[in-house]
């Protein structure tokens, strides 16, 4: 069935939950489809927990990875406002413009004033709306979340070029997540934001420039 986001917050509060997907299994779904698309080695990119999912990927299987770039993701601190991990773990409502006006309002909650644009918010719900409206996906995804038994130790198997970003006003995941992590991964690079929070529209010049740099550290390392 699926799992209750809600109950396996309050279970973390007190111990790591179980779940049926982990972020090894999300690692190993991602090394599969390069299997199925013929491509040998890639360059990584996460987001938030996608960051910890290309991390996971350099660790165990550090033959497929050229470079990892991760963004506002954590490194096993907790911390963060509650209103937000609520927010985030609320089901998302049957009506489709009621489930944007949820999405709209977490982007807000997670963005920072100074970056945050409703126009461009509601454009970015209506797209993933249109990758996906399988509404099981965000519980499931949250479970893998709050089950992972997260050990910084692992990370300093990576010899990948590696850039750590996170947002200084992060709400959600605490900005000493990213300090964490790049001292964790042997050579990272990190860049820390001023006025960013979990979000990073807005800051595109910044986050992709050290994407494209850090990538670059591969034929010129």
């Amino acid at each position: 069935g699926t799992p209750s986001a809600v109950w396996g917050f309050v279970q973390s509060l007190f111990s790591t939950p179980s779940s049926p997907y982990t972020i090894s299994d999300m690692a190993a779904d991602a090394v599969a489809l390069l299997d199925k698309l013929a491509i040998p080695r890639a360059h990584l990119c996460g987001v938030s927990m996608g960051g910890m999912i290309v991390q996971q990927m350099a660790v165990s299987f550090p033959a497929r990875v050229l470079s990892v770039a991760s963004l506002g993701s954590p490194a096993g601190l907790t911390g963060g406002s509650l209103r937000v991990k609520l927010a985030l773990i609320m089901p998302f409502p049957q009506d489709p413009e009621e489930r944007v006006e949820q999405g709209v309002k977490i982007i807000r909650l997670i963005s920072t004033p100074k970056y945050f644009d409703r126009e461009r918010a509601e454009e970015s719900v209506r797209e993933s709306q249109k990758r996906s409206t399988y509404r099981d996906g965000m519980p499931r995804q949250a479970a893998a979340l709050m089950a992972n038994r997260y050990t910084v130790s692992n990370l300093s198997s990576i010899r990948a070029p590696a850039v750590i970003l996170h947002g200084k006003a992060d709400p959600l995941v605490p900005p000493k997540s990213g300090e964490i992590l790049a001292h964790a991964i042997p050579g990272a690079k990190l860049i820390m934001i001023d006025d960013v929070g979990h979000e990073f529209s807005g800051v595109e010049d910044i986050t992709v420039g050290a994407i494209k740099e850090n990538a670059c550290r591969v034929a010129h390392g």
